[in-house]
């Protein structure tokens, strides 16, 4: 029976024909070698999948009908169908349908298909060798002709290099027309990068040799379309002559699927050979793909990992059993089961790599297998060791911890705490897991203010800090700084944590040392000497004396930099120049130096300054001030009355110069006349008695001027002087007054000066003191002709400006020095280049007070050798 069954399989097999057998279910149950062509599918891509795979759409709908008219018995007439293929073209078949028994009371479908392309190459075949039989060849010929006619594959005849023959289907996929195509030369059809291959292929049939008698290539149709063409061929006879029967099918689609599908292989395979996680295929415990990753893993190359043994030769020894456990596991679980696995490697240098894999059952080349996807996990086990052992290490630090540290539930409830939460509560248990705090406080109002608090903090996000007291165990209060936040604080049920410190010590300690710090400011602060400490030239301490000395308050002056008390730039950087290195020395400093008020004031300040600690001068210098403004003012005042004494002393040598210089000739004029009248007088004739006595009369007056203008010096000085304005009409005053100068001037008739007077147009009536305007004018004019040549000219203008008057007077005179100019109007002061011309230096100082009594300005210009121009500006006050 069994030798039956392999005659009758191996009958089934070499059958011309294709032929399939289908279950009632209707499964392929089995099928031939030449069915599996037709279709372009592999056997295990056909087992017991449905049958209308082999039907033709209109069949394949309703399948199930079909098959059940077969498997009843009733003969079918079945004819041709259309079968699709994997690859996407068509193939005509001529199918016949008939039921069969297994022999188990089963039945069968057995479908047998009859590929008509082929048949229809033989009878074509045929037709070309018989091609002058008889009438029933011809009806023959003309069925052929139908179907070559409306076969879907394309068939040309070529001879002598060109088209004899070609079907609506050759005329579609080569894109002519019929009456184009006939006589047309084949080979300009062939794209050029396939012609020498196509001609070759054609050269060696020629010849006899055996080829392959499909193959591809590529041609070009009219509109420049490239087709990919599978072409078969035959040697016929064509009217008596050889020729070739090809028959062409457009597989551009296939093509253009292959290269798709090629594509696709190739970005997985970049995917596959580039991924950062290590990918292995095993199947049958041997490895059948694997990436550059899991060999980079394993060290191992490509080759030594596809010919190892068994994966598990790349396990640790202690996990081999582990992953054999995963390998029956997915035999059990079946295709697409997945299980995730941590193990360790055991690469080709003996080291040992952790890895996670993630596997999943899947088929390949159609047998069951397990995909692999490795992660390296050997750093992530490192930092798990490292992040237990800093666990433990922060375990036994918290243990050991100075601070008290609690960690409490939403409710305030402890749900660990450290030994040292103990020790500072004075209890002589650990804390109870799940008890409150509140017994650890002074009273239940503070422990709910504190809780207020906290949680107020804590929906703000921020942490509680703070010290307070709280209670022991003994019932003793106690300081402890209390800190605290939320574990998180997008989730309060998370808890707490806090940490106490005990500060009861710090506290009592804080307290002696404010007593002693109070009474330390006490003293600093009722010292009459003003004490700052500074840090980079920045207030950090200032006294009350030092604020109220500069006129701040001591708050003001805080954080703020020294440079305020300075008058100017200059003045704090040179201080800051003078005094830092002398401090970096570890010596002190001390200066006097001006220093500026809050209400821009200025003292004098006795600056002292020392440092902290010369070792690290970042922690300041201490400075001390001592305001010595009246004592500088008092030897400011001792110096100016020395330098008074001294003025004095000179102007009373300069007036017992002057008088004694101006005095002795009207009185050597007065004794010389006096004696010749005693002596001589009855023998001098009347005239010269006269002039004597004329002479006599001049002297006197000389000394009697001299003794006024010193009268009205001290008048004035002392404040004395009187004003008293009269209506005055200014032209015809100015012009009196200065005649009467001029003629004073030139009284002895030694000179021929000349006074030149230029007036307003317009008289002008105005309050003036008369006699105070004779000084002003009798003075500045009896100079100008004084100092000026015997033939000199002096000029005075007289005019209105505005709200004043102006009086000039200018001379082309001997002028006067630069360097006299500042002391020109001082009492007994003459210029240096006067030489031997007579004068008391009392009249410009006359003249200034005059003016001043007026409310008057004046200005002086001269040059030396070219004169001299005084400006009087009178305030013009109407009558």
């Amino acid at each position: 029976m069994g030798n039956a069954d392999e005659l009758l399989g191996a009958a089934f097999e070499a059958m011309g024909i294709g032929a399939c057998i289908i279950a009632a279910d209707g499964r392929l149950l089995r099928f031939n070698s030449a069915f599996c062509r037709m279709l372009g599918r592999t056997a295990p891509e056909l087992q017991d999948q449905p049958w209308q795979l082999a039907a033709p759409p209109e069949i394949a709908e309703q399948p199930e009908e079909f098959l059940t008219a077969v498997l009843s018995g009733t003969p079918q007439e079945v004819g041709e169908w259309r079968l699709g293929c994997k690859n996407g073209g068509f193939v005509m078949v001529q199918v016949d349908a008939r039921v069969i028994s297994p022999g188990n009371g089963s039945r069968c479908a057995l479908l047998t298909f009859t590929d008509i392309e082929a048949r229809i190459a033989r009878q074509y075949q045929q037709m070309a060798e018989f091609d002058r039989t008889d009438q029933a060849l011809r009806r023959s010929e003309e069925r052929y002709r139908q179907v070559i006619e409306n076969v879907s594959i394309g068939i040309i005849v070529v001879q002598d290099g060109r088209f004899r023959f070609a079907n609506p289907a050759a005329l579609e996929i080569t894109g002519f027309r019929p009456d184009e195509i006939v006589g047309l030369e084949f080979v300009p059809l062939i794209h050029e990068a396939d012609r020498a291959k196509v001609l070759d292929r054609h050269q060696r049939r020629q010849r006899g040799e055996e080829i392959e008698p499909r193959y591809e290539f590529r041609i070009v149709t009219p509109g420049g379309r490239m087709v990919w063409v599978e072409l078969a061929a035959v040697l016929i006879a064509w009217d008596g002559a050889p020729a070739t029967l090809s028959f062409v099918s457009d597989i551009t689609r296939r093509k253009e699927a292959e290269e798709a599908l090629r594509r696709s292989e190739a970005r997985y395979r970049s995917l596959i050979e580039g991924a950062p996680v290590g990918i292995v295929i095993v199947r049958s415990n041997r490895v059948c793909l694997a990436n550059p990753r899991i060999l980079d893993m394993v060290g191992f190359s490509r080759e030594e990992m596809l010919t190892l043994p068994s994966f598990l030769e790349c396990v640790e020894p202690a996990d081999r059993e582990l992953m054999a456990g995963v390998a029956r596991r997915h035999v059990q679980m079946g295709s697409g089961s997945q299980q995730v696995v941590s193990f360790r490697l055991r690469n080709k240098s003996s080291e040992t790599v952790w890895v996670e894999g993630s596997t999943v059952r899947v088929e390949w080349e159609g047998l069951p297998a397990t995909l692999a996807f490795i992660h390296d996990i050997t750093r992530q086990r490192q930092l798990e060791g490292n992040l237990q052992r800093a666990l433990a290490e922060r375990e036994t630090i918290l243990e050991t911890s100075v601070m008290g540290i609690a960690f409490l539930d939403p409710k305030g409830r402890v749900r660990w705490a450290n030994s040292a939460m103990q020790q500072i509560f004075a209890l002589d248990r650990e804390l109870p897991i799940g008890e409150s705090l509140e017994a650890y406080y002074p009273s239940r109002e503070e422990y709910l203010r504190i809780g207020a608090e906290v949680s107020a903090a804590v929906r703000d996000g921020r942490a509680f800090d703070g010290e307070l007291q709280m209670r022991r165990a003994d019932g003793a209060l106690f300081w402890v700084h209390l800190s605290g936040r939320a574990v998180n604080q997008h989730d309060m049920g998370q808890g707490t944590v806090w940490v106490v410190l005990d500060i009861n010590r710090r506290k009592k300690l804080e307290a002696a040392l404010r007593s002693k710090t109070a009474e330390q400011d006490a003293i600093l602060q009722s010292t009459q000497i003003g004490i700052t400490l500074s840090v980079d030239r920045h207030h950090q301490w200032v006294n009350r004396t030092f604020a109220e000395m500069m006129g701040f308050s001591d708050k003001e002056l805080l954080g703020v930099s020294s440079r305020i008390h300075f008058p100017d730039e200059a003045s704090w950087k040179k201080v800051g120049a003078e005094a830092y290195p002398v401090l970096a020395r570890g010596e002190s400093y001390a200066t006097e130096c001006q220093m500026r008020r809050k209400d821009g004031g200025l003292i004098w300040i006795q600056l002292f300054g020392t440092t902290v600690d010369v070792r690290d001068m970042a922690r300041g210098t201490i400075w001390t001030f001592v305001d010595v403004t009246k004592r500088r003012q008092a030897e400011e005042d001792i110096r100016r009355a020395l330098a008074q004494q001294v003025e004095l002393s000179e102007l009373k040598n300069q007036f017992v110069s002057m008088t004694s210089h101006e005095f002795r000739t009207p009185l050597a004029t007065i004794l010389s006349s006096a004696q010749l009248l005693r002596y001589y007088s009855e023998r001098l004739p009347a005239e010269e008695k006269l002039e004597m006595l004329g002479g006599i009369e001049s002297a006197v007056a000389r000394m009697t001027k001299m003794l006024d203008a010193v009268l009205m010096i001290g008048r004035a000085d002392s404040g004395n002087l009187e004003f008293a304005p009269v209506p005055c009409k200014l032209n015809a005053l100015c012009l009196a007054l200065a005649t009467e100068a001029a003629r004073a001037a030139n009284a002895d008739g030694s000179a021929a000066q000349r006074l030149d007077t230029r007036f307003s147009p317009a008289e002008m009536e105005l309050m003036l003191d008369e006699k105070l305007l004779r000084h002003i004018l009798g003075n500045l004019i009896g100079n100008a002709f004084k100092y000026s040549p015997a033939d000199g000219r002096v000029c005075l203008e007289v005019f209105g400006d505005g709200g004043d008057i102006v009086l000039i007077v200018a001379d082309r005179g001997i002028g006067i020095p630069a360097e006299d100019m500042p002391r020109l109007f001082e009492t007994f002061h003459r210029a240096g280049n006067v030489r031997n011309i007579s004068g008391t230096g009392l009249g410009l100082a006359i003249v200034k007070r005059a003016v001043e009594l007026h409310g008057g300005t004046m200005e002086v210009e001269s040059m030396v050798g070219e004169g001299t121009r005084f400006s009087v500006r009178l305030p013009r006050v109407e009558v």
